[in-house]
């Protein structure tokens, strides 16, 4: 007897959701059609992340001389089991939660983003040098402002906030994901030392989009666990490229075989640098 054919979920969906997002209340179940269109788009984010991380890093090693230190790659050289445990364990929960989770709630996909935003700039300020009472009076404003929104949203009929909903909504996907994307820029040395360092998170700002994507198409649970597959294929990566890496320490004492040594330490590095500091913050 002919097996029953597994329904297939093509990953032309993900596209057409990510160009024109929008508020989803149901949720596709992790069946084994639902299964196999994650492993699929699994894949093709670790490709993309590849691919894209190694362009990038060529670019900014252009310009800066080389790819700037990040906390994640000393930390997998002094501690992989504590970077395996922020990857695969810790860093999926908090920013799943912090960045995804309120997009499926109909009132907290319009309010969440302006509210992250203002956490955010209140922590930035924390790197500044502002007086406390400047601080302070900025988070009264934008907890107002919030406030304000809030009120205003509730107090529309069904039909007006759903329209609300569906103009707001991309703002909010969107906005998630570039939000994303920066948090990781605090991975780096000297953070955005340069505007070219912009592009260092441009992978996170796509991964971010995919995570959207799954999080709103299969709930916040999925989200999580394919992060955390995600951020376990590519520490597991970059600590394999780091072992093969180290023993060109010892090698060869002549100056041409010695250079090429130094090229082929510095290739899996160089590539990798940047997934290390697309991994947790």
């Amino acid at each position: 007897m002919n097996q029953p054919q597994i329904p297939q979920i093509p990953l032309s969906d993900v596209t057409r959701y990510i160009f024109a997002p929008r508020f989803l209340s149901q949720r596709h179940a992790v069946d084994a059609a639902g299964l196999r269109h994650l492993v699929q788009l699994l894949f093709a984010c670790l490709f993309i992340m590849l691919i894209l991380s190694g362009l990038v890093g060529v670019i900014i090693s252009s310009v800066l001389g080389s790819v700037p230190d990040n906390v994640n790659q000393t930390l997998g050289q002094s501690d992989p089991r504590m970077l395996l445990l922020m990857g695969i364990l810790i860093a999926p929960v908090i920013e799943e939660l912090m960045f995804r989770s309120w997009l499926g709630g109909p009132r907290a996909a319009i309010l969440g983003l302006p509210i992250l935003a203002a956490a955010l700039a209140v922590l930035a300020t924390v790197g500044v040098d502002l007086l406390p009472s400047v601080s302070f009076g900025l988070a009264i404003v934008l907890a107002l402002l919030i406030l304000a929104v809030a009120r205003q949203y509730a107090s529309q009929t069904t039909e007006r906030q759903s329209i609300a909903r569906r103009h707001l909504f991309p703002y909010a996907f969107y906005g998630s994901a570039i939000l994303f994307a920066l948090l990781h820029l605090s991975n780096y040395e000297g953070g955005l030392s340069s505007p070219i360092m912009l592009l260092a998170v441009l992978p996170q700002a796509i991964v971010g989009l995919l995570l959207g994507y799954v999080r709103m198409r299969f709930g916040i649970l999925a989200a999580i666990v394919f992060h955390a597959v995600y951020n376990s294929f590519l520490i597991g990566l970059f600590l394999v490229a780091q072992t093969l890496a180290a023993p060109i320490d010892a090698a060869p004492t002549d100056t041409a075989e010695t250079a090429t040594a130094e090229t082929a330490q510095n290739l899996p590095t160089t590539l990798l640098a940047l997934v290390a500091g697309g991994l947790p913050a």
